[in-house]
């Protein structure tokens, strides 16, 4: 389980969409890796221009989004449409190499506020998202 605090939003402008938003954290830990999480909300209104990624040392390692269709690694039984999350996969005979390509559907997971999102799919992730008082100045804005 990763645990993190929040981090002050960015925000700009984008013609098409209105304003996109993303909120990031990091950590590092005693071998100076860095842990990052980046939450990304396109539209407000759009669930599925949201995504969220757990990157260590710039790579993800895992990760929840939503795509027209996904090929779900357990075999085309498992294939849908929506919501998946990316799984981590170790390269044979190394577990510190791989990659988050393999996707896992999660027909359960329906979103619909920015806050559903994050704290239901941080815990899809095991990230623990700690409580801050109402006077912190990083609160996440999720509505």
């Amino acid at each position: 389980t990763l645990t993190t605090t929040r981090s002050r939003p960015q925000s700009w402008e984008t013609p098409v969409t209105g304003y996109a938003r993303v909120f990031a954290t990091s950590t590092k830990n005693s071998r100076s890796d860095c842990v990052r999480i980046v939450i990304r909300v396109r539209r407000a209104d759009m669930p599925v221009s949201w995504a969220m990624a757990i990157l260590l040392n710039n790579q993800r390692v895992g990760g929840i989004d939503w795509e027209a269709r996904v090929e779900d690694h357990r075999g085309k039984q498992h294939n849908c449409q929506g919501w998946h999350q990316h799984i981590w996969k170790a390269k044979k005979g190394k577990a510190n190499d791989g990659d988050a390509n393999a996707k896992e559907c999660l027909p359960k997971f329906n979103p619909k506020t920015i806050r559903e999102f994050i704290v239901v799919g941080f815990g899809l992730l095991n990230v623990q998202l700690k409580k801050e008082g109402r006077h912190e100045p990083h609160q996440l804005p999720f509505d």
